[in-house]
């Protein structure tokens, strides 16, 4: 009968895993803006921040730090410097733009304001430019 081998017998027969770095970071904290309070933080998507005055933008990290909210929690314990625009989805999608008047109370607002669908972040995609519409001189 023969017997078998212990692991210390294998010991010096393979050579070492080289070490690897791999990115831990969540990819929702790569496509996302990440608002912070000072204590907590949520995560927006990119292009969902209709509104950004210059005395708030400390409050955009490139990195998660403190405990993590939810979007609604955070929204209620912060509404003094950040609030919600709620959008169609025609707007998200830049099928149609906001009315003027909308533009306007937006950029007269001193808070923080994140696009809305719903009561969820969403990202207000740009309106393609259409394409059928050609000036009058124009060669083909």
């Amino acid at each position: 009968m023969q017997k078998g081998k212990r692991l210390a017998d294998y010991k010096n027969s393979f050579e070492a895993a080289p070490t690897v770095k791999v990115d831990l970071t969540p990819s929702l904290y790569k496509n996302s803006i990440i608002l912070f309070d000072g204590e907590n933080h949520t995560v927006v998507p990119l292009g969902a921040v209709l509104s950004l005055p210059a005395n708030l933008r400390g409050h955009i990290l490139e990195k998660p730090e403190g405990a993590f909210l939810f979007w609604p929690s955070f929204l209620e314990k912060n509404k003094k410097w950040v609030g919600s625009w709620e959008v169609s989805m025609a707007v998200a999608r830049g099928e149609a733009e906001m009315p003027k008047a909308t533009v306007e109370q937006l950029a007269n607002d001193s808070r923080v304001l994140v696009a809305v669908f719903k009561g969820g972040p969403i990202t207000i995609l740009e309106a393609v430019p259409d394409k059928t519409n050609k000036s009058a001189g124009a060669k083909e």
